[in-house]
């Protein structure tokens, strides 16, 4: 093949000129996509810390429901049912005991 181009001078080899405008768009383009991607990157972590923020929160608030159910059960309670509520929580919350009851703990932790 390089025989039959030496024979026809007409055929020539064009180099490919560049001119600036489109070298400086090509680098245009190229950092308006990574400028894009590094966008995407930071508002996926930002997302997730969102979605993490947002199982806290109905974390508390499934939590708060059941104080809230527990709070109604015991002003719709009898004054016995609320006696027995009060000694409940005495003893779990504040550690309190009557007077003549011996109270014995597990050393094992449960």
């Amino acid at each position: 093949m390089k025989s039959s181009t030496k024979a026809n001078p007409k055929i020539v080899k064009r180099k490919k000129k560049y001119n600036k405008s489109s070298i400086l768009l090509k680098v245009a383009v190229f950092v308006f996509i990574v400028y894009i991607a590094f966008v995407l990157v930071e508002q996926q972590v930002m997302l997730k810390q969102k979605e993490q923020q947002l199982k806290d929160i109905q974390h508390k608030i499934t939590l708060q429901q059941l104080k809230n159910e527990e709070m109604i059960k015991f002003l719709q309670a009898t004054d016995e049912e609320n006696e027995k509520y009060m000694i409940k929580k005495a003893r779990e919350s504040l550690d309190y005991a009557f007077q003549d009851e011996q109270v014995f703990v597990g050393i094992s932790g449960n």
